[in-house]
């Protein structure tokens, strides 16, 4: 079995029997973040929706964002990404501990099975099996630009 880059342990969770989990603090940092970032101090960064789409993993929004997500998702005007993607949604909150419950057709399709990897993203977080998320990244190197190409 592979090991998860040392950098990366912080990042990867166990994840308990009834689906809870930590949420890493520097994760839980990122979404307070962006609530300041975006709401301009006025977002609950504890209040969650985690939902589904075509990778195997369960995306990760904070309910201040949501709205703006779905008038996108509404604007591409295709119904099958609204009944994947909407209709795969909960609500979830961030409990004392940092913790939240992963619903089981949410770990199910994320594979996810014993632990978690958190993978933060510009609108909140991805959460994956490690090897998984491993597998995925390492197929799909070939498909990413060059740098150059997008500016940086």
């Amino acid at each position: 079995m592979a090991r998860t880059p040392k950098d990366r342990e912080s990042q990867v969770a166990p994840v308990d029997a009834k689906g809870r989990v930590v949420v890493p603090k520097d994760v839980r940092r990122h979404l307070e973040r962006l609530a300041e970032a975006r709401m301009a101090g006025s977002g609950d960064a504890s209040r969650l929706v985690l939902t589904r789409y075509k990778d195997p993993c369960v995306l990760v929004y904070p309910e201040f964002l949501w709205d703006t997500v779905l008038e996108r998702v509404h604007a591409a005007k295709n119904k099958a990404v609204e009944r994947i993607f909407i209709g795969s949604y909960r609500e979830a909150e961030l409990d004392g501990f940092g913790r939240i419950v992963i619903p089981g057709d949410l770990a199910k399709h994320a594979r996810i099975n014993g632990k978690a990897y958190f993978v933060k993203t510009t609108t909140g977080f991805e959460i994956w099996d490690p090897e998984v998320y491993k597998e995925v990244v390492e197929g799909s190197l070939e498909e990413l630009p060059d740098l150059g190409e997008l500016g940086v």
